[in-house]
């Protein structure tokens, strides 16, 4: 069996979170809805959910706990006069939670503990006028914040015990990275461009000075639709996909040794914008939230990055993010 969340973005807030159950055939089992406040991204760390509030009037952080059979009860929030956060992540070894504020813009550094949530300091807050800070990733070793301003078309690294800017990542104007990965081996980053829908790959190296090195400029297709969304890396670390919303597509790469890409497939979506997508832990399914049309469709994966309908879920209104 196969459970996960889905946050969404209802039309009528607050909202909720989705928990849902698929068989070992990728078919729908069973589905709950628990309350929550426009949970439009979400991270799991153990046994704690962590939910983002994107609102037009104020944002913050929601943590539900999760208990027998996959029930989310509510543990703790921060409301602040943050708009729309987008994106939340979590420390490994740590307590810290970092939450992307697109329309403040700035990025939220809390600390979780004992579900009492506080903010630590904010990042990157009014920067430019054209700032919209969209994600914020922790490098594999823990080392720095990676922040992705879609709106100043770059990418900064602070430093996770001094908070200094250690280094600036410029990419081509009015391309728009918006979320980023990486590699399974922690040796590639792979951000996803959202105005010009390409996937750029990157060399990770935390021991020179230069931390992130771009390599290679991948387009999604099909080719002139902006409005790229989602990125994620197979478990199994072959491939690299992503979403395009106005195009209604998933785009595979491979990964090859050198940690560079080759497109090899293109996958149609049926029509509702494809915000965001999750593999199964083991690899074999792959669940995509048409936000504009509130399902979810589930495809099998194969050996060589092909997809196969497999399942549509409906009555998710608006789904922006989905996690196991």
């Amino acid at each position: 069996m196969y459970h996960f969340y889905v946050g969404t973005t209802p039309k009528n807030p607050p909202g909720y979170i989705a928990s849902v159950k698929l068989d070992e055939n990728g078919q729908l089992i069973d589905k709950a809805y628990y309350g929550a406040t426009s949970p439009a991204y979400l991270c799991r760390k153990a046994d704690r959910l962590y939910a983002v509030i994107e609102n037009v009037a104020f944002g913050g952080l929601e943590v539900f706990a999760i208990g027998e059979g996959g029930r989310l009860t509510a543990k703790g929030h921060l409301m602040t006069e943050d708009v729309y956060s987008t994106f939340v992540s979590a420390e490994a070894q740590g307590d810290r939670v970092f939450v992307a504020n697109y329309g403040t813009p700035s990025c939220a550094v809390y600390r979780c503990q004992r579900d009492i949530v506080v903010c630590e300091r904010i990042v990157r807050k009014g920067v430019d006028h054209n700032s919209h800070v969209h994600c914020a990733v922790v490098t594999p070793d823990e080392k720095y914040l990676c922040v992705a301003d879609v709106g100043t078309d770059e990418i900064v690294l602070y430093d996770l015990d001094s908070w200094d800017v250690v280094e600036c990542i410029k990419f081509p104007k009015g391309s728009g990275p918006r979320h980023l990965v990486f590699s399974v081996d922690g040796e590639s980053a792979y951000v996803i461009t959202e105005s010009s829908s390409e996937v750029v790959s990157l060399a990770y190296t935390p021991d020179r000075e230069k931390k992130l090195t771009i390599l290679k400029y991948g387009q999604t297709q099909p080719t002139g639709y902006g409005g790229a969304a989602g990125i994620r890396i197979s478990p199994d670390g072959r491939f690299v996909l992503a979403s395009n919303r106005n195009a209604n597509s998933i785009s595979v790469f491979e990964i090859r040794e050198d940690g560079l890409m080759s497109l090899i497939h293109n996958e149609t979506v049926p029509d509702g914008s494809p915000r965001d997508f999750q593999f199964t832990p083991d690899g074999r399914f792959l669940i995509v939230g048409l936000q504009k049309s509130n399902q979810l469709v589930v495809y099998k994966m194969n050996e060589h990055g092909g997809m196969k309908f497999c399942s549509l879920i409906k009555e998710i209104e608006q789904p922006t993010c989905i996690v196991f």
